[in-house]
């Protein structure tokens, strides 16, 4: 008897090795599948953000291009205007010519410009807004 009872501890002690060396074994096996499932769900979430950003970018670059066609509709209306308007082959007076290129000057996209420099030293020129 006393070696049955020997056999049934050391037997119990197997399974219950067995048994928890299966339960470690499933935690790892768990634990690794569900790291993937997490870096899969967070690669899906960037590939959408970085689609998003794509589409935002393109829609951003049509307004700008529209915007840019606007201006040039805007500033061939004037050109058009100003060589078709009585008198537009007349001489120009210096007071007048300094007088639109104080104008001209005060537009952002000339107030790099050397000559703009140089005439709003000497006779100031108003700054469009930004």
């Amino acid at each position: 008897m006393i070696i049955d009872k020997r056999k049934a501890i050391v037997f119990g002690l197997i399974v219950a090795a067995a048994l928890m060396c299966a339960a470690i074994g499933g935690f790892l096996a768990w634990r690794a599948g569900h790291g993937e499932r997490v870096q899969a769900k967070v690669d899906v979430g960037q590939a959408g953000a970085a689609a998003d950003a794509g589409v935002n970018a393109l829609r951003e670059r049509a307004a700008i291009d529209q915007a840019h066609a606007q201006i040039d509709i805007k500033v061939n209306g004037g050109i058009d205007a100003i060589r078709s308007a009585a008198g537009s082959d007349a001489q120009i007076t210096p007071a007048a010519r300094d007088a639109g290129l104080r104008a001209l000057c005060g537009m952002r996209s000339y107030r790099g410009d050397a000559r703009c420099a140089a005439l709003c030293r000497t006779a100031g020129c108003e700054r469009a807004a930004q």
